[in-house]
């Protein structure tokens, strides 16, 4: 999904790809007022400021989504990850996983969690450290 940014005088005109999340806007206004993040809540984003301002590439991250609850009746609780070109989607209720080549893939038609057991498993190990780090609450799942 497209982020737009504009700050007059202050950030150059340009069109990147580099996958940015929700949190990075978070530190991104805290830096700009002067504030720095709380280090008791857990917090994967970074300030975007000095990426806009100096035209510099972001590092290299893993990006996660983490959806613990029911949202409408066809949206059972899930966790993703992205890391490089390779996106996971594991769903909760169904204790099943999508993955998707994003280079290849872009429109996730084609998931290939069965023709690829060892990248599933890598990024299911991802996104279970994920759970761990930030201590995640875990959906109860419906019966």
């Amino acid at each position: 999904m497209p982020l737009v940014v504009y700050w007059k005088d202050q950030i150059k005109p340009r069109v990147s790809d580099q996958p940015t999340i929700t949190m990075d806007l978070f530190n991104t206004f805290l830096e700009l007022s002067g504030t720095k993040p709380s280090g008791q809540i857990p917090n994967d984003g970074l300030s975007l400021l000095s990426y806009l301002k100096d035209v510099r590439p972001l590092p290299t991250r893993d990006l996660f989504w983490h959806f613990p609850h029911y949202r409408y009746d066809e949206v059972s609780p899930y966790t993703i990850v992205h890391s490089g070109s390779w996106k996971l989607i594991h769903d909760y209720e169904t204790d099943s996983d999508e993955l998707y080549n994003l280079r290849d893939d872009g429109a996730e038609s084609r998931n290939l969690a069965a023709e690829l057991p060892q990248k599933r498993q890598e990024l299911r190990k991802k996104i279970d450290a994920f759970a761990k780090r930030t201590k995640a609450r875990l959906p109860v799942v419906r019966q």
